[in-house]
């Protein structure tokens, strides 16, 4: 196998920004209660629009519109769905998916200087929300994020975020060796290691708590943390998936998780302890919140369905033929089947034979990879139905470091309920949630 040496990480940290363009950002807010949807808080922002990943299921899109109702941009709307608890050790009790109730993420769109109103439609076009377009004063400084990895243009990469939680301003060179160690690691796990020109890695420094705590729902090892303050963080990066570094020296984690794997809505956290199993933890989350593969230890729960591409019923038909894979009783639920007996970090973090995937799994985040390297042609940003009016042109966006008064505003600016709240704007996609041009209609590729 071939090895990522941490002298090419650092030679590849060189490369900038300059691909791809910070911009004043309008940070959405978007709260899933039960099946409403809302729209919780706007705030302002520093940063990149978010990225959705093609295939994505949306439960609703974010439209801003201008004052005679005509769209800006669209952006699908995707909640994570499960929560999973870090493999159990030491004796402790096994537990599997937890239904996330109530689930909050944040949209990350362009400050248009023209926005009047921002609506929440539903994933069938019916509209939840709609609220007056703010306008604020001043958008936060851009604190650009550090690439350590990589150089590939994001609209054409996995772009790998590393975000840290109570680590003091006095441990920044802590914080930095954390990452480089995990990284390191998560890219010498197959099949990463076949994809060097395809994966970007960040950082964000001056880290701050994003509001993480263990004993999470009553599991100990269970870290959750602020969806929002997250993802809010995050947007000063171009990111597809996020991995949270706790400085805590107590075992722990856990893995958001959307079937069918990636979406910036999921993210992998894992306690940062290198010298125990913190980077075991990071690629074993990681592998539920991009690779939507599941756990392969059993919850001590007698049926269930298969969940994910690594779990099977009698037979193992899903992989027959693969090579170095075979039929072994027990994958989450004592019904279903894994393909090795003891050899995935997704069954244990000590696994047999090395660290590493089991053939199933590796296949399976390969093919998440190859969603973000090699988007089908249909992906490709050119297609006319992307949801953005030709007459509302990218340059309609807020400059940089640029202050908005309101006596600046567009004359148009007129009140919003001048815009028919009845009418459906074209979503950015079908229902779905796959969008040309990384999901935001009106975002640029960034």
């Amino acid at each position: 196998m071939r090895k990522i040496s941490i002298a090419i990480l650092v030679l590849c940290g060189i490369f900038s920004l300059a691909f791809v363009a910070p911009q004043p950002l309008l940070l959405i807010q978007i709260e899933k209660d039960q099946e409403n949807l809302r729209i919780v808080e706007v705030s302002p922002g520093h940063g990149y629009p978010t990225q959705t990943m093609p295939g994505s299921v949306a439960a609703g899109f974010i439209v801003v519109m201008d004052v005679h109702g005509r769209q800006l941009a669209s952006m699908p709307v995707v909640f994570p769905e499960f929560l999973m608890p870090p493999v159990p050790i030491y004796g402790d009790n096994a537990y599997g998916p937890i239904s996330i109730q109530n689930p909050r993420t944040v949209v990350a769109l362009p400050a248009f200087q023209k926005a009047a109103k921002i609506q929440l439609r539903t994933a069938q076009g019916a509209l939840a929300d709609s609220i007056k377009a703010p306008k604020f004063g001043k958008y936060p400084k851009y604190e650009a994020p550090v690439q350590i990895f990589g150089s590939t243009d994001p609209a054409q990469s996995l772009d790998i975020l590393f975000l840290g939680d109570d680590y003091d301003s006095s441990q920044q060179a802590l914080f930095e060796s954390d990452v480089a160690a995990h990284m390191e690691f998560l890219l010498n796990i197959p099949p990463y290691p076949s994809y060097p020109t395809g994966i970007n890695v960040w950082r964000i420094d001056g880290t701050e708590d994003l509001g993480c705590y263990y004993n999470c729902m009553g599991i100990e090892r269970l870290i959750c943390c602020d969806n929002v303050a997250v993802q809010t963080k995050a947007a000063a990066a171009p990111f597809d998936e996020i991995i949270v570094l706790v400085n805590n020296s107590e075992y722990g984690g856990a893995g958001s998780l959307t079937p069918g794997g990636g979406g910036t809505e999921t993210y992998a956290v894992a306690y940062h302890l290198t010298s125990q199993y913190g980077r075991q933890v990071t690629v074993h989350e990681f592998g539920h919140s991009f690779g939507g593969v599941m756990d392969e230890y059993l919850y001590d729960i007698p049926t269930g369905i298969p969940q994910g591409p690594n779990c099977d019923y009698s037979g193992c038909s899903s992989w027959d033929g693969m090579p170095e894979t075979g039929c072994f009783l027990g994958c989450s639920y004592d019904n279903l089947f894994r393909s090795t007996e003891n050899g995935c970090l997704m069954n244990t973090i000590t696994p047999t034979g090395g660290y590493k995937y089991c053939p199933v799994c590796e296949l399976a985040i390969e093919n998440v990879i190859k969603r973000y390297i090699s988007p089908d042609d249909d992906d490709s940003g050119s297609d006319d139905d992307s949801g953005l009016d030709d007459d509302t042109a990218d340059d309609d966006t807020i400059d940089d470091d640029t202050a908005i008064d309101d006596d600046t505003a567009d004359d148009d600016t007129e009140d919003n309920d001048t815009a028919d709240d009845d009418q459906t704007p074209n979503p950015p996609n079908d229902s779905s949630g796959d969008n040309s041009n990384g999901g935001c209609a009106g975002c640029g590729n960034g």
